[in-house]
């Protein structure tokens, strides 16, 4: 199953998910609410403003979260925004993480 199809308790994961500042976390949960089918086209511009950091600082978090595997560019001719895919294996990860928290509390 995949872990988008309760985004809610995925946001609440990502939200404990402490290996992230707090802007890479917002983005992540701004990439979790527009995907669909786990695939987001994105506008940098519209993400910069709705997380209120620069542009510049979300080309950095996607570039991190490409090399942890997070997510991956899917090329689309013809695009000018950017595709992404994210990666279910890593989200169940984090969701992971998520219950073994909970569990020691």
């Amino acid at each position: 199953m995949s872990p988008l199809n309760n985004k809610k308790l995925l946001l609440t994961a990502v939200d404990y998910y402490s290996l992230y500042t707090e802007k890479q976390r917002s983005l992540l949960k701004y990439l979790i609410n527009l995907s669909i089918d786990g695939v987001i086209k994105l506008s940098t511009s519209e993400a910069s403003k709705y997380i209120k950091t620069s542009r510049a600082n979300v080309y950095l978090t996607l570039d991190k979260f490409e090399k942890e595997e997070l997510l991956s560019k899917v090329r689309e001719k013809a695009d000018r925004h950017s595709a992404y895919k994210l990666n279910n294996d890593k989200l169940n990860y984090i969701l992971q993480v998520y219950y073994n928290k909970q569990e020691i509390k």
